[in-house]
């Protein structure tokens, strides 16, 4: 007669734990944080939406007044006539970068809701700018890329198999 014993309850026990330590919160966290970076490059200097195209380009009226250009340094007409235009700082491409005072891409962050992490705006006037933007300009550029969904993936399966480990 064979005699067999087994810890096979044991071992399922100890999956079980690691897998009910596997906190969704973080994973999506980590994986926000993982990619805020490439998306704020691609979205505020590079000019590119989700599907790697460019979101759009600016007037040369438009770029006159924001890059300095423009050939009148102060307001000529209206409540603020004789005022001293704005600088901006912007060189002389014209392609949208969604970048003018740097407060949107400032403003972009993770945040936390049920479920989960995403990325987005603390500001609902930056939130409302990017649906304008999107709607303006006909283009999905807060969809992430393919290579950020890459990047979101490979964090989330790398979590998982450290947390099983």
């Amino acid at each position: 007669m064979l005699d067999f014993s087994s810890n096979i309850a044991d071992v399922i026990t100890v999956i079980n734990e690691k897998i009910n330590g596997i906190d969704v919160n973080e994973m999506t966290a980590l994986q926000a944080s993982s990619v805020i970076g490439e998306m704020r490059k691609r979205i505020h200097v590079d000019g590119l939406d989700g599907s790697g195209s460019g979101i759009g380009n600016y007037s040369p009226g438009y770029m006159k007044v924001r890059s300095g250009l423009f050939k009148s340094p102060t307001i000529v007409r209206g409540r603020n006539k004789g005022a001293a235009r704005e600088k901006y700082n912007r060189g002389g491409d014209t392609k949208v970068i969604l970048s003018l005072t740097r407060q949107m891409e400032g403003d972009m962050t993770i945040i936390p809701f049920d479920g989960g992490c995403g990325i987005g705006f603390t500001n609902a006037e930056n939130y409302n700018k990017s649906v304008w933007v999107e709607k303006t300009y006909g283009k999905n550029i807060y969809q992430l890329t393919e290579r950020e969904r890459e990047i979101i993936q490979i964090t989330g399966e790398k979590y998982i198999e450290d947390k099983l480990q």
